[in-house]
């Protein structure tokens, strides 16, 4: 986007345009923002990682002070653009404890599980490479891995359905993926834009009531007023927690009424659902 979007600020705030000519101002009184998609690439470079990287760590700067701007006077709604590194998947795990079944789960560095179980491993932070491949969760022997090398180890759990709650506005909006669970294939994301892609059914918010009263009880405790929460269900009915996406998307849940994306978008206009002021 950055190729395409005018961005700037001076004494004055802050402004953003297109390529069209369409222009908004952070002063402009009817304004609400929400922030919705990472940057991967920020500059033309394509082989200069050193130069993408001080350009990244710039535009995270201006971009905090754009948020903390917007969410000072009322404006920014739904996200918090950097809950990603307050909200991690590490508190997540910890904090949910008290909410939903967790899976067993350890962050190493250097001394890996030494032992010959294979394990769950997945990354904590954004799993985009600056050349736009996916880190996946993948199961494996901490054995085969890499030292040193920063990974989160969970218990693994391969039978089951992978399940996802979209949360806006207080409500549950819940699905479940026709994805085959199986050893070796264990994330569905791989299947995203294949001739294979499994489907999403919704579940019906009745057959997981007391799930969605943790749920509510859970984003009200964290502060979240949205997030797309995963989670396995697995042989025994049991659901068993793995994160908060704090920013996650949905589009591919969403029915041909786009539904979710109204829903969304109304949410955004209530002025119970901003931001406070950001740290």
């Amino acid at each position: 986007m950055w190729r395409y979007y005018e961005t700037s600020a001076d004494s004055e705030g802050y402004f953003l345009s297109d390529q069209f000519g369409r222009e908004i101002r952070s002063s402009d009184p009817e304004l609400v923002a929400v922030w919705r998609k990472p940057f991967v690439q920020v500059t033309n470079q394509t082989v200069n990682d050193s130069i993408e990287s001080f350009a990244r760590e710039q535009l995270r700067v201006y971009l905090r002070s754009l948020s903390q701007n917007l969410s000072k006077n009322g404006k920014l709604r739904l996200v918090n653009p950097f809950l990603e590194m307050n909200f991690s998947k590490l508190l997540q795990l910890k904090f949910a404890e008290e909410f939903f079944t967790i899976p067993d789960w350890e962050f190493r560095t250097l001394n890996y599980p030494l032992n010959d179980n294979e394990m769950v491993v997945k990354p904590i932070g954004y799993p985009m490479l600056t050349n736009g491949r996916t880190v996946f969760t993948n199961i494996i022997s901490p054995l085969d891995l890499e030292h040193p090398f920063p990974w989160l180890f969970q218990e693994p759990i391969i039978a089951g359905m992978d399940v996802t709650c979209v949360f806006i506005d207080g409500i549950c909006h819940w699905y479940e993926s026709s994805f085959e669970r199986k050893h070796g294939a264990i994330d569905w994301r791989k299947e995203i834009q294949t001739e294979n892609e499994s489907s999403w059914l919704e579940i019906p918010e009745d057959s997981v009531l007391d799930l969605s009263i943790n749920v509510r009880s859970f984003m009200s405790a964290s502060g979240l007023k949205y997030g797309r929460l995963d989670f396995i269900r697995d042989e025994q009915g049991i659901f068993w927690f793995l994160e908060c996406n704090v920013n996650g998307e949905f589009g591919w849940l969403d029915d041909v009424e786009e539904k979710l994306h109204l829903l969304f978008l109304d949410a955004i206009f209530k002025e119970h659902n901003s931001i406070p002021g950001l740290i």
